[in-house]
């Protein structure tokens, strides 16, 4: 009689802890899903926000843009435009995976004026950036590129969501403080 007792206890507690188990997934699927939403939105708005300022403020970005780039004027008013496609393109869920995909192109795209500030001290004392300041710029655009991935797949791994998760907040912490 023991035995049966100390076996029901046992699997009574390997269910209590499966169900916990269970909950603790459920509790973090739904804490991505919220997460995935916020950046979509949070990115989205920033992603419109910096292409319309290539618009009314060419200036600002012509001065960061690398001398080698030919039609500059040009190259800032199409990102921004871009820009904007991809900040509205990423709200709606029909169009966010091209959305994110254009994401990703662009973040290549600008990336040499990202390099730019870094090697020269021309733009870096415009934007009152050291060369540190430069380095973690550059290196701040990588979570853009995996968010922007994320944005792009409709279902994507627990693991990679809580990645971009974790990675989401730091990132748009570091650029609303530039």
């Amino acid at each position: 009689m023991a035995y049966f007792s100390f076996t029901c206890k046992m699997i009574h507690s390997s269910l209590e802890n499966s169900k916990n188990k269970i909950d603790r997934q459920r509790r973090l699927g739904r804490f991505i899903i919220f997460m995935r939403k916020l950046s979509i939105v949070t990115m989205g708005g920033f992603y419109f926000f910096v292409g319309w300022q290539h618009l009314v403020v060419p200036e600002f970005f012509l001065r960061i843009c690398p001398p080698f780039l030919p039609f500059a004027e040009e190259s800032v008013l199409l990102s921004g435009i871009w820009e904007m496609g991809v900040g509205l393109f990423l709200l709606i869920p029909k169009t966010r995976k091209i959305a994110g995909a254009a994401a990703v192109l662009l973040l290549i795209a600008v990336y040499p004026a990202n390099l730019y500030m870094y090697f020269d001290p021309v733009p870096r004392e415009f934007l009152g950036f050291s060369k540190m300041d430069a380095l973690i710029r550059l290196f701040f655009q990588i979570p853009l590129v995996i968010i922007a991935i994320w944005h792009m797949k409709p279902q994507a791994s627990t693991t990679f969501g809580v990645v971009c998760s974790a990675l989401f907040f730091p990132t748009i912490i570091y650029f609303l403080t530039l």
